[in-house]
């Protein structure tokens, strides 16, 4: 069962990265749930379900934010330093 969960959320994470959408780490956690309710509705009760999505879910909506929002300095630093334009990225 364990392995099925995870080639379920593993795939849903790739099929939302494929589509290059920036903000969709939420969207891919939400079908990943709901993918998981489909093939075992009884799995959202575990501890495992819960302390795992929620661990993913922290991640999702502060640490990724964050980091975009802290990285612009350095990812125009590694810009002006490598010679590109702000066009080019």
């Amino acid at each position: 069962m364990r392995g099925r969960i995870r080639k379920i959320g593993l795939t849903v994470y790739l099929a939302v990265r494929l589509l290059y959408r920036g903000r969709s780490m939420l969207n891919a956690l939400g079908a990943a749930a709901l993918g998981l309710m489909v093939v075992d509705p009884k799995a959202v009760l575990g501890p495992s379900f819960q302390l795992t999505f929620l661990a993913v879910l922290i991640i999702a909506a502060i640490a990724v934010p964050l980091l975009e929002r802290t990285s612009h300095r350095y990812l125009r630093g590694l810009v002006q330093w490598l010679g590109y334009s702000a066009a080019e990225v």
